[in-house]
């Protein structure tokens, strides 16, 4: 598998190069995800709306070509960049996975596990997947749980600048959303300004897409990769 991605790699390059300025803007006909919605602060909805993502084992892939495009015709070409990030940057991610395996005792994947995975139809994406993305895209990804961890601020009225804010100091009461950024140490230049968002609830990654172009950016603080 490396040598076939090898033998390709000068398409597969051109391919990413070709996706990473690439951003999807929510739709008069985008779906709305009613259930993610229900879950966000509504500041945060004045300016993102959760587009239904079908959960069908590539919501994680599809929640990304939904990000760049608007649909989900993506889907396979992203696996296999998954996977041509991962071979290209083997020795980066076995080290993250035995740093994870030195802390954590159940059984993580082996770095052939990742490929097997981010190749194979309907089979489950993780976080080191997300990882690979973001390098291959240069570009943040943000990936956001339930904002309803304080009843307080549930119902608190803050506008979209003063959530932004709140995310910006690391405030415990917006809840725990994760960003997936490239490590400097691999010399990816990163285009921090379109960020691709999604949303994470039970076991389904839903896409998040901005409503215009001027969007407030609201920029997790926590990361669990690298």
């Amino acid at each position: 598998m490396k040598i076939l991605m090898l033998q390709n790699q000068q398409l597969l390059t051109h391919t990413a190069e070709q996706l990473i300025s690439m951003m999807g803007i929510a739709v008069p006909d985008s779906i709305e995800d009613k259930n993610v919605s229900k879950e966000c602060h509504t500041s945060f909805l004045s300016e993102y709306i959760p587009v239904h993502t079908q959960s069908r084992g590539n919501c994680l892939w599809q929640m990304i070509s939904i990000g760049l495009c608007n649909k989900t015709v993506l889907m396979k070409t992203l696996r296999v960049l998954t996977a041509y990030a991962l071979l290209e940057h083997q020795i980066h991610f076995e080290q993250l996975l035995a740093a994870d395996r030195s802390i954590s005792k159940p059984v993580l994947d082996e770095f052939e596990d990742l490929i097997k995975t981010s190749l194979t139809d309907k089979a489950w994406g993780n976080e080191y997947h997300l990882y690979a993305l973001s390098i291959i895209l240069q570009r943040p990804i943000y990936i956001y749980s339930t904002f309803k961890i304080n009843d307080i601020f549930r119902y608190k009225k803050v506008n979209a600048i003063e959530l932004k804010e709140l995310f910006d100091n690391k405030s415990i009461l917006i809840g725990r959303h994760l960003k997936y950024i490239p490590d400097s140490q691999l010399g990816i230049q990163v285009n921090s300004s379109i960020p691709l968002c999604g949303f994470f609830r039970h076991s389904h990654y839903t896409a998040v897409l901005p409503r215009t172009n001027e969007s407030l950016k609201f920029i997790p603080q926590c990361s669990i990769l690298p």
